[in-house]
């Protein structure tokens, strides 16, 4: 707007916010390398914030990192579905089925008919060697319709089938849920 005008004090105004804002802009900038450093940068300068703890543990979720991700869920939004899901998702992962139980469950209450929290349901099943349960939740996030990812949601559980079946060492119905999927 002042490069516009032809007025001169304004286009010195601007010029001035310009040179103003530019050694912050610069100091910043190594806050916001990637995505860690910025939500890690938020947390120095607000501990308690939730929307960083939550992208930080969905960062470390991504990155194969569960124990890291388990630190930020914990200081998360708590009383949230995903959170419950995200917490029980890395516990699997860590092999600790018996603290994951109560997270499922607790997802499951706020969300039941979610077919991402089926599927861990299913997960925790098969992790646990009921393969029978296992095979029912991964049939009911089957049948849900979910609008959003439902073809992800959908190709996970085929696959979580498969991966059933070839640990019961039918090898032909594995070969074929892997298929479908």
């Amino acid at each position: 707007w002042a490069a516009r005008t032809n007025a001169k004090a304004l286009r010195g105004f601007a010029v001035l916010i310009l040179l103003v804002f530019l050694p912050i802009t610069h100091e910043r900038l190594g806050d916001w390398q990637d995505s860690v450093t910025m939500w890690e940068s938020l947390l120095r300068a607000e501990p308690g914030s939730i929307q960083a703890h939550e992208n930080l543990a969905r960062y470390y979720i991504g990155k194969e990192k569960p124990e890291k991700a388990i630190e930020h869920l914990r200081q998360g939004k708590t009383d949230s579905a995903d959170n419950a899901l995200n917490q029980a998702f890395a516990l699997v992962r860590l092999n600790r089925l018996d603290e994951a139980g109560p997270y499922i469950k607790k997802a499951e209450e706020l969300a039941p008919q979610d077919p991402k929290i089926l599927n861990m349901r299913g997960n925790w099943f098969l992790e646990r060697g009921d393969f029978s349960n296992a095979e029912i939740y991964f049939r009911k996030s089957l049948a849900m319709s979910p609008k959003l990812l439902t073809e992800l949601v959908r190709a996970e559980a085929l696959t979580n089938i498969g991966v059933l079946h070839f640990r019961m060492n039918d090898f032909q119905q594995c070969i074929q849920w892997q298929n479908d999927a």
